[in-house]
């Protein structure tokens, strides 16, 4: 009875760990992913679903494809282990004025209308993105 009851328990214990760590390891891999991909690419893909999303034009597309770069690269810029940002907050802080420049740019661009797609498309997760960016810090 009592090795039925520490088999049970280790089996238990099993199937906590092993997931946990499969997550892990895939948060990392994603991770490293997320950082090798040029940011030429990054722009790329995120122009491209912004001209499906919002119905650019190609003069907007063309536009917003230069602005996602010019951020792109400079976000870039703050992740490498040698950047201006010296310490985390620093880096978060610069982070947090780029994504609103970026953001100040594309109103310029966008319609009224596309940009309240635009917003809805992003709200939730750039806010969320900017409270976090502040609580890791």
């Amino acid at each position: 009875m009592r090795l039925k009851l520490i088999s049970m328990a280790v089996m238990f214990a099993i199937t906590l760990v092993i997931p946990g760590s499969l997550y892990a390891q895939d948060s990392i891999r994603h991770n490293q992913q997320m950082k090798s991909r040029p940011s030429e690419e990054m722009a790329k893909n995120e122009t491209a679903k912004m001209k499906e999303k919002l119905k650019l034009t190609d003069e907007q597309t063309q536009k917003v494809g230069d602005i996602n770069l010019k951020y792109g690269k400079l976000m870039d810029d703050l992740r490498k282990p040698n950047s201006q940002a010296t310490d985390r907050k620093a880096s978060h802080e610069k982070m947090k004025e780029l994504h609103e420049k970026k953001i100040a740019e594309l109103k310029t661009i966008l319609t009224p209308e596309q940009f309240e797609q635009f917003q809805k498309m992003h709200g939730v997760d750039k806010s969320n993105l900017l409270k976090n960016l502040d609580a890791n810090v």
